[in-house]
């Protein structure tokens, strides 16, 4: 269901069959004013008839709109506010000569949701209705999800060995970083394959991970800054991940994960080593950590000071974690081996220290007739589903299934290429606070 949004208007009364006036036409006396205010502002004004598909454009708010030839009768005219990263907002306003009439407008961040199929990126609200197609991408890597930077100010994507930016609406922008870019940075002639980017929290880049040479690997940061170059932050690393609040990232390597924090001068410090460490994810609220350490899965505070270990399988893994929307558990894959050729994977909900419940099952590799390998993938925004995926890429699958109810049908998403649901909520981070009385004394 598509997103709708909450305006409060100040309005209105208002008269005869409105005609629209044209440039020609506005040197004629304004019948009546109405003045437009939209929080934030800066919103463009289209002016039309309710029974009309045309309309016309009247500045930016805030504004007073001039109307003209109104008759005796009041009329109605439609008014819509539209301001890129919003929901348009549609008004109707009755509109009688010798009307001033205010008209506010308290515009929506516009929910985005971003996935790439069949090779194109998708743009869609963040319930997935309305998808549209508005990148058709070269060469995309099907397994590597769509990542936002910043409140959905950009959308980056894999596209030709590179990670390219996209508008919100799928303007391309620039690349954050290409095969080329990272060979120099590595110092290498060889071609060196990109995958696995972290978006830092700042919206001022990302951290990558690439491959040249005889395995050789790096974790790269690549600033958004298209006069600047990615650079080495570790080398030999097999992992990244990054806080959803501060530009702090972990990047494991063979022997543990370190945790660095990058400042906007482009230094870096060493908050955390810990040793041992295979894969590290914050919670959604960033205030907590999930680490797979020994073969089992531990807890912990956002500071590194204590972990609690939450689970005792006494089998490979856990591996593949992803924090439930809540922050209340974590999904991991765990490895079972009865025998050397006897293997399959489960996904399991694990929860965190203090919440109740045992850990739930949630999908069984035994079930799956094309593979027994599994990884969770993502939770589908507004909804009690999981993504995940059977098989490793590219030979791989993507299923669906409610993860509120264990052992309910799944469902075959796509036989190739692999969904990312990668929502972001656009314009909050930049919306200035604004009184909006301020805003109409500067619209009267």
């Amino acid at each position: 269901m598509r997103t709708f949004l909450y305006c409060t208007c100040l309005a209105i009364a208002v008269a005869g069959q409105p005609i629209l006036a044209q440039p020609e036409e506005e040197e004629r006396e304004a019948k009546a004013w109405v003045a437009c205010i939209s929080d934030p502002p800066g919103a463009k004004i289209l002016v039309g008839h309710p029974q009309s598909q045309e309309s016309w454009e009247k500045g930016t708010t805030p504004t007073r709109v001039p109307v003209y030839d109104l008759g005796p009768t009041p009329r109605e005219l439609r008014f819509t506010f539209t301001k890129p990263g919003y929901e348009p907002y549609t008004s109707l306003v009755t509109v009688t000569p010798g009307d001033e009439i205010r008209l506010v407008a308290r515009l929506e961040p516009r929910r985005y949701l971003a996935y790439v199929s069949d090779g194109k990126l998708v743009m869609a609200n963040a319930d997935g209705s309305t998808p549209t197609e508005v990148a058709q991408l070269e060469q995309p890597l099907s397994w590597e999800a769509p990542v936002w930077l910043g409140e959905a100010e950009a959308v980056a994507v894999w596209e030709a060995g590179a990670l390219v930016l996209y508008g919100p609406e799928g303007e391309e922008l620039e690349a954050l970083v290409t095969p080329a870019s990272a060979a120099r940075a590595v110092g290498t002639q060889q071609p060196v394959a990109l995958w696995g980017a972290a978006p830092l929290a700042s919206g001022r880049g990302a951290v990558c991970l690439g491959t040249w040479g005889a395995g050789e690997t790096a974790a790269l940061v690549c600033p958004r800054d298209a006069g600047d170059s990615p650079t080495v932050l570790a080398p030999g690393a097999l992992r990244v991940s990054a806080s959803p609040t501060e530009d702090v990232v972990a990047v494991t390597a063979g022997a543990g994960t370190t945790v660095y924090r990058l400042r906007g001068s482009g230094e870096v410090d060493i908050l955390s080593e810990l040793p041992g460490v295979e894969e590290l994810v914050w919670s959604p609220d960033g205030g907590q950590i999930a680490v797979a350490l020994k073969d089992e899965l531990y807890i912990g505070d956002a500071g590194f000071e204590k972990l609690i270990q939450v689970t005792a399988s006494g089998q490979a893994g856990p591996e593949h974690l992803l924090w439930h929307p809540s922050g209340d558990g974590v999904l991991c894959t765990i490895h079972r081996h009865l025998t050397a050729r006897s293997r399959w994977d489960e996904i399991w909900l694990v929860h965190a220290p203090g919440v109740e419940g045992d850990p739930m099952l949630l999908v069984d590799g035994r079930g799956h007739p094309h593979s027994s390998t599994l990884a969770p993938l993502a939770f589908v925004p507004y909804s009690g589903t999981l993504a995940y995926r059977v098989g490793n890429p590219p030979d791989h699958r993507t299923y669906l299934v409610d993860f509120g109810e264990p052992g309910s049908s799944e469902v075959l998403l796509f036989n190739s290429g692999l969904p990312a649901w990668s929502e972001a909520v656009a314009g909050t981070r930049s919306r200035p606070p604004r009184d909006t009385a301020d805003a109409e004394e500067d619209a009267s």
